[in-house]
């Protein structure tokens, strides 16, 4: 038998037209479409990159379909049926060399008018190149056929695929296969979008920037740029298919600044009016571009944050502008630092707090720590809006005043604060060791000797310019800021 695909998923899902999802089970059965069409087009991969030869029969003669597009051992090949007629048949020679072969039978349509035109030179805005957007001459695009332009985007579609989100690993392959699928076998001019995030979170651009879009069915697509998810991201349409996918935090975060570019650059008001998912522009009956994105849409209407970036919400332990921590030498006091993550990623366990300055030995590093440079990770791995708290302790090491800064780090991604040169404001503990020793036996890891004192004392001064017994000189204006939002950007 063969994989029938639900009429959500056929018609409405795939209504911009994504790579066919009926997959070949058995070569005895014949294939039936939950559509009629004219057009019996198939991806065949075979084991190697030797054409093959498939054979369609749609109820009068068989044909041999002809192949349209390669890449490596994936073929396009297709075939116009004398009919239209929602069941053929199909054989090859080379069945035996035949991996996989997806098929559909659909109606090609004839979207371009007149003679075609070049795509302007240079035509995609200097603020997509900036963000990020790779172009159609960097992906490798073939000529457009399109010839009605646009140049008034007033509002935008959000659609998935509904299909794979790569092919054979790699996502420049599938942004290449879709466009030889649109016009090679669905007789588009190009790609339907305009625009097509990743799994990653790159982001290319599809049909030529200053083109009439095809995407967005109803009688919606005058001025609605369409921007396409690959993959099938439908948490009911997209099961046994090729999904559901999750949207990971980089497809999110690239989706929120292509919207928000967009919005700016053409003028587009930003709300549920003018920026909404397919489904929800009139007429259009689909699952696209399916829940797991349509919920994240209303996010996007605000500027886009740092991906890493937090704000202090709660502190127990008291703050620069409160009273000092009073410790006796050896002495540990207890608490917790809780953030709210106001970034774009999730955080996990190599989201840490550490102590300024950067990768240098605190001298009031607990036992707790993770390391003289590292104090330790949240809690909880709280997603964008929520909280984590990071319990530590401080410990006197060293009698006199101590101004000790904080920070937040993605380990071996990026600082919080590293966002072009914005310097976040400081968050700093005053604390106050008197040269009394603590009757514990001393502190584990230090040798106090017979004085009390820090053997390493002179080695930990040297190391570590924010702990001396008067503030320094270079960190003194940093004393009397007051604790804010710490809001960086990942550097990309």
């Amino acid at each position: 038998m063969f994989l029938i695909l639900s009429a959500l998923f056929i018609a409405p899902a795939l209504a911009g037209g994504d790579l066919p999802q009926n997959v070949l089970l058995n070569w005895d059965a014949p294939l039936i479409s939950l559509e009629e069409g004219t057009r019996f087009a198939a991806v065949v991969e075979a084991v190697d990159e030797e054409p093959v030869l498939v054979e369609v029969f749609d109820g009068f003669s068989w044909q041999a379909a002809q192949e349209v597009f390669r890449i490596r051992n994936r073929a396009l090949v297709q075939t116009d049926l004398r009919e239209t007629v929602a069941e053929v048949r199909v054989r090859s020679p080379d069945q035996e060399r035949i991996l996989n072969l997806e098929w559909e039978i659909l109606v090609p349509r004839n979207e371009f008018q007149g003679q075609p035109r070049p795509p302007t030179p240079g035509v995609l805005p200097q603020e997509l190149k900036d963000i990020g957007v790779i172009s159609r001459a960097d992906w490798g695009a073939g000529p457009t056929t399109c010839t009605t332009t646009e140049d008034d985007w007033y509002r935008m579609a959000i659609h998935h695929t509904a299909g794979n989100q790569d092919d054979n690993g790699s996502i420049q392959e599938l942004v290449q296969w879709l466009q030889a699928y649109f016009q090679q076998s669905r007789g588009y001019c190009d790609i339907a979008y305009q625009f097509l995030i990743g799994w990653d979170g790159s982001v290319w651009e599809g049909r030529p920037y200053d083109y009439y879009s095809a995407a967005t069915g109803g009688g919606n697509n005058d001025g609605n740029s369409a921007i396409s998810f690959l993959g099938c991201y439908d948490s009911v349409a997209c099961v046994d298919l090729a999904g559901p996918h999750v949207p990971s935090d980089e497809t999110l975060a690239s989706a929120h600044n292509l919207v928000y570019t967009l919005s700016q650059i053409e003028n587009i008001p930003t709300d549920s009016d003018h920026i909404k998912g397919h489904q929800d522009w009139p007429d259009n009956a689909t699952a696209c571009p399916g829940d797991l994105i349509s919920e994240r849409i209303p996010d996007w209407f605000s500027p886009p944050g740092p991906d890493y970036a937090a704000t202090l919400t709660d502190s127990s332990f008291p703050l620069l502008e409160e009273a000092p921590i009073t410790l006796r030498l050896g002495e540990s006091v207890d608490g917790y630092m809780e953030f709210t993550n106001t970034g774009l990623s999730s955080w996990d366990g190599n989201t840490r707090l550490a102590p300024l300055p950067r990768d240098q030995a605190s001298l009031v590093y607990g036992t707790d720590w993770d390391s003289e440079t590292r104090v330790t990770a949240s809690d909880e791995h709280p997603d964008p809006g929520n909280t984590g708290r990071f319990y530590f302790s401080v410990t006197g090491r060293e009698p006199g005043v101590h101004f000790q800064e904080f920070g937040l780090l993605q380990e071996n991604v990026i600082w919080f604060g590293d966002d072009g040169g914005v310097e976040p404001e400081k968050i700093v503990l005053r604390i106050v060791v008197s040269e009394e020793q603590l009757d514990t036996g001393g502190i584990a890891g230090i040798d106090t000797g017979e004085t009390g004192i820090p053997a390493n004392l002179e080695e930990e001064k040297g190391a570590c310019a924010c702990s001396t017994s008067q503030p320094s000189k270079n960190l003194w204006p940093s004393f009397l800021g007051v604790i804010g939002a710490i809001l960086i950007r990942r550097r990309r």
